[in-house]
């Protein structure tokens, strides 16, 4: 495989740009030039069947095939249609001025190729190319030549246009057959060659010429009487059949003797001898069926009438061969069904999913978005609390030496009622501890029962108040608050 030109694949590139696949004619043109050399690439103007003008890339050059030991190169012109690889290519032959189109089965008389590759392309676009129908054309070449020598067809015409011009001027009897004696068969027709003898003129006596036996055969017999004459033979000399007259003899120039003196007119007059006429060739020559034209001449120097005449008949179809096309189709045309209806089955739940998917991704989205503001709201605070620790490192280094303030002093409430809940349950705090030591003196005798009494009493009701108190501004800041707690 040669290595095509980088100039050559760029303009072909370039000239590729209205194909509707200019990716594929271009694998399969550059393909095409590698493995075959002597074709080159060009533009040109194409006109359709139907008289529509393009601007189409072809291929002009030869292709080479083995017939019967020598390789010829025979020329082609291979047009890549815009719709390609969905059309075919269009491919003729293309002879030069020496040469000239022999018509046969794949070649028209155009020259235009036809095959069953290019016919069943458009079922098979996809896998059919360029390189592939060439080959199959170097074997179609090799069984059977596209062209032949004009030289050589001129030869064979000749001796058929002597013959036709001497079946057009020379009229006469079929042919005799020739006689044993081989001197008496070339006298015979050396004498047949002679045109025949002139009619005598008006006043003479018509005299036979002398004939020779050995020749020209015994003598023929006299001619009878023109009234004994039957009707078919008075038609064939084109007498008149109403008159029972004789007619005198006509010659074949045309002219009619006249009186012989001595003799009444109308009486029998000795005929002139019948002059064998030549043979004559046949204008249509019979064809032999048996055998082959390409047997016994080249068939590069074929003439165009003679394949004409023996042109092979059409290939009778293959019954096998269609019945496996016939269940191969079915086979496919089944697998094609089934696999639509799997298709369209599958494309329900294949939409839910999407949706489903769809769905997901757009939550996903909004919570990478929520996910990324809480991570610039962590960051900020952590810029923050890593700011007040170093000013609480520092307040903490430049208070070494000072007095420890007051405990009350150090604990600042965040709200109002944050400080009165403080208080509350400080009081509360207070008032349980009296009760207890009011006990205790009770107990050691240093109160009277009276007085315990009164002073627990006022105690208990500060007591409950204050917790109360406390309890509701708990709820109000939303602490948890203990229930069924009771005063003791």
């Amino acid at each position: 495989m040669a290595q095509v030109p980088e100039q050559t694949l760029t303009w072909l590139y370039s000239r590729l740009h209205d194909y509707h696949d200019p990716q594929r004619a271009y694998t399969d043109i550059a393909r095409t030039l590698s493995v075959h050399t002597s074709l080159l690439p060009r533009t040109d103007a194409y006109t359709y069947e139907s008289g529509a003008p393009a601007l189409l890339l072809n291929l002009d050059g030869t292709i080479p095939a083995n017939f019967r030991g020598t390789t010829y190169r025979f020329p082609i012109k291979l047009w890549v249609p815009q719709a390609y690889p969905q059309e075919p290519p269009m491919v003729y032959v293309h002879p030069s001025k020496e040469m000239l189109i022999r018509p046969g089965q794949h070649v028209g008389i155009d020259g235009r190729i036809y095959h069953p590759y290019l016919r069943d392309w458009a079922s098979a676009w996809d896998r059919a190319n360029i390189v592939s129908f060439l080959e199959i054309l170097q074997q179609v070449f090799a069984k059977e030549t596209p062209v032949i020598s004009r030289a050589q067809q001129q030869q064979l015409q000749r001796p058929i246009g002597q013959n036709s011009h001497l079946t057009n001027t020379v009229e006469g009897p079929p042919r005799l057959p020739p006689k044993p004696n081989a001197k008496a068969a070339s006298g015979a027709v050396a004498s047949t060659a002679t045109p025949p003898p002139r009619p005598p003129k008006p006043g003479e006596e018509y005299t036979e010429p002398s004939r020779d036996p050995e020749i020209h055969g015994p003598p023929l017999p006299p001619r009878p009487p023109q009234a004994r004459q039957s009707p078919s033979a008075q038609s064939q000399y084109g007498h008149n059949q109403q008159s029972p007259q004789p007619v005198p003899y006509r010659s074949a120039s045309g002219y009619t003797p006249g009186p012989v003196p001595g003799r009444p007119y109308g009486a029998p007059v000795a005929s002139p001898p019948m002059q064998i006429q030549p043979p004559v060739a046949s204008a249509h020559p019979q064809v032999d069926l048996l055998s082959s034209p390409l047997d016994s001449v080249d068939p590069l120097n074929v003439s165009l009438s003679q394949h004409i005449a023996v042109e092979a008949p059409p290939i009778p179809p293959n019954p096998e061969k269609e019945h496996l096309q016939h269940a191969l189709r079915q086979t496919l045309n089944q697998q094609i069904q089934g696999k639509v209806s799997n298709n369209l089955n599958a494309i329900g739940p294949l939409s839910a999913q999407n949706v489903a998917l769809r769905n997901a991704a757009a939550n996903l989205a909004a919570e990478i978005r929520q996910l990324e503001q809480f991570a610039a709201t962590l960051s900020t605070n952590e810029d923050i609390l890593r700011r007040s620790m170093q000013d609480a490192i520092a307040n903490g280094n430049s208070s070494g030496d000072s007095v420890p303030p007051a405990i009350d002093d150090l604990l600042i409430n965040p709200t109002l009622v944050a400080g009165q809940l403080w208080r509350l349950c400080a009081e509360e705090a207070a008032a349980r501890e009296a009760m207890y030591v009011l006990q205790r003196g009770l107990g050691r005798g240093r109160v009277s029962g009276p007085e315990f009494i009164r002073l627990m009493r006022g105690l208990a009701r500060e007591c409950f108040f204050k917790m109360a108190l406390a309890r509701k501004c708990a709820r109000g800041m939303g602490l948890d608050v203990a229930e069924g707690r009771t005063m003791h």
